[in-house]
């Protein structure tokens, strides 16, 4: 239930860029998403996601080192943490996302993550889950409602599209700007270094988003 999906590179392509005085370079640290995707976010706002699911050893370091990012992201950046569900019979991980999302709680999500990983906790019994929780501040009957809530469940029937509209093959996967990502393998050689080519591609997309505004002008 928490195996999460391969490990494997993801296809986005590597259309060539002008980066021959970058620190990091295109489909060696990093690929441009191809087709690009809307950054969704406000005028000006980088967007920052980490794809990750419960029970993905792999996503444990990526989702901490962001999580250390965040603090010291520019302002003009917003991080995301976005779990994966391929297919709604695989939801479950993401639904506990969702419903800690619900009742404002995500500063659980990285400790739950941990634990789910460290294959220490049956959590595929819905009771242990429950109890976990319950444990942590969250009664047994709040989650349960925010479990079964509309809105945790419109998110969970929503989440295949998600895999869909960013051709996600692997986990841990960081998207910048619906722009470039950093694939799994690409994460595991940045084990030193990730948050600074986060940091690198959040710059690069600012510039590329800056440029194409003055230029429509």
């Amino acid at each position: 239930l928490f195996s999460g999906l391969a490990h494997a590179d993801l296809n986005f392509g590597t259309a060539q860029e002008d980066e021959s005085n970058d620190k990091y370079k295109v489909g060696v640290d990093y690929d441009l998403v191809k087709p690009e995707i809307e950054n969704s976010n406000e005028v000006g706002e980088i967007n920052v996601i980490n794809f990750f699911s419960y029970g993905c050893v792999a996503c444990v370091d990526t989702t901490a080192k962001m999580e250390e990012w965040k603090v010291k992201m520019p302002y003009y950046a917003k991080m995301n943490n976005s779990p994966v569900s391929p297919t709604l019979a695989s939801s479950y991980p993401a639904r506990i996302y969702f419903t800690l999302e619900k009742l404002n709680r995500l500063d659980l999500n990285l400790p739950f993550l941990e634990e789910s990983a460290s294959g220490k906790t049956d959590f595929s019994k819905f009771d242990i889950v429950t109890s976990w929780f319950d444990g942590r501040g969250i009664k047994v009957d709040d989650f349960k409602k925010g479990f079964d809530s509309d809105e945790v469940l419109g998110k969970v029937y929503n989440a295949p599209n998600v895999i869909k509209k960013y051709h996600i093959q692997s986990i841990p996967l960081i998207v910048i700007a619906g722009k470039y990502q950093i694939n799994a393998e690409e994460i595991s050689n940045h084990k030193e270094d990730l948050k600074d080519v986060v940091s690198f591609l959040v710059e690069k997309a600012r510039a590329k988003e800056n440029l194409s505004s003055h230029g429509a002008q």
